[in-house]
């Protein structure tokens, strides 16, 4: 597989979540990820790289940390992708078949190292980092209770109690750089990129469980650099501030809030020498404080998915 020279690249993804739980904590009653300090519901980066791999997989890419299937070490995922591949270079053939290797690392089986011991295993750092996703209000956690469908235990008459925290409304924000430096030696590709800002959008929206009913891509911008700039803005989101009549906790809908955006185009307006082009794909209902069309003198192109 040829390396392919990527530019390095910043992104934002804000999707929201509605009487849902977007990321339960299993050492805490499973109860919605959050920060007691600010109200803020969080999000790991590792249930968001989940989503993105489950997408891939439905359209048919090769995962390496699938959930299909039987459970498997890493060594036998490795050798169950191998197959009766004879190609000598085993770290480059499985770069080849696993997308999401190529996308976010990982670590790879001692012997495809040719060595013996553990500590000799393969670390590859992932290209494609992100920062645990944050909402961008202060939410009051729900706790509800219901009827489960069946007895705590045999022989009793009545059916027992459901009970969870479930978040009323949240805008979540999650911000990732794509490091051109680390791509060479994962081999990812500009399609890969593109696939992995696919998987967000769509991934997000496909999430149909019970848990994760009602969440829904709302904005997704990437900033990609000139290639002499080895460099970036840093914590786009930071620009980004959510305004509302209501108090942040009372918010349980798109249309009770507008996004101002005017810091966040102000940045990339004084970095605009650096910028090879942004894109940006945006929900119709999302209402913001300008447009990303107003910026003058950048690229500006919209995600195209077909």
């Amino acid at each position: 597989m040829k390396n392919e020279k990527l530019n390095r690249s910043e992104f934002v993804f804000l999707y929201d979540a509605k009487w849902a739980n977007p990321n339960g904590d299993p050492n805490d009653e499973n109860k919605p990820r959050y920060d007691d300090v600010t109200s803020h519901v969080l999000i790991s980066d590792v249930r968001m790289k989940r989503t993105v791999r489950d997408y891939l997989e439905e359209i048919g890419k090769t995962i390496f940390i699938t959930k299909k299937g039987n459970v498997l070490t890493s060594e036998g995922r490795a050798k169950e992708l191998l197959g009766e591949d004879e190609r000598t270079d085993k770290v480059s053939v499985l770069l080849e078949k696993a997308i999401d290797i190529r996308m976010f690392g990982g670590m790879l089986p001692t012997k495809l190292a040719g060595k013996k011991t553990a500590g000799d295993s393969i670390t590859l750092v992932g290209p494609i980092q992100m920062r645990m996703g944050e909402s961008l209000n202060a939410v009051d956690l729900s706790f509800v209770k219901g009827t489960a469908a069946f007895a705590s235990k045999e022989g009793a008459k009545n059916s027992s109690f459901r009970e969870e925290w479930l978040v009323p409304y949240a805008l979540i924000s999650f911000y990732g750089v794509v490091n051109q430096n680390a791509a060479l030696n994962t081999h990812l590709t500009n399609e890969d990129v593109n696939d992995f800002f696919k998987a967000l959008w769509f991934g997000t929206k496909n999430l149909i469980t019970r848990s994760k009913m009602e969440q829904l891509p709302r904005m997704l911008v990437q900033i990609e650099y000139k290639p002499e700039f080895n460099t970036h803005i840093g914590g786009l989101d930071s620009y980004i501030e959510l305004e509302s009549e209501k108090s942040e906790t009372s918010i349980r809908s798109i249309k009770d809030y507008s996004l101002n955006v005017s810091k966040f185009l102000d940045i990339i307006e004084s970095n605009k020498d650096k910028i090879l082009k942004i894109r940006y794909l945006m929900d119709s209902n999302l209402r913001i404080s300008k447009s990303f069309e107003e910026l003058d003198g950048v690229n500006i192109e919209k995600f195209d998915f077909e």
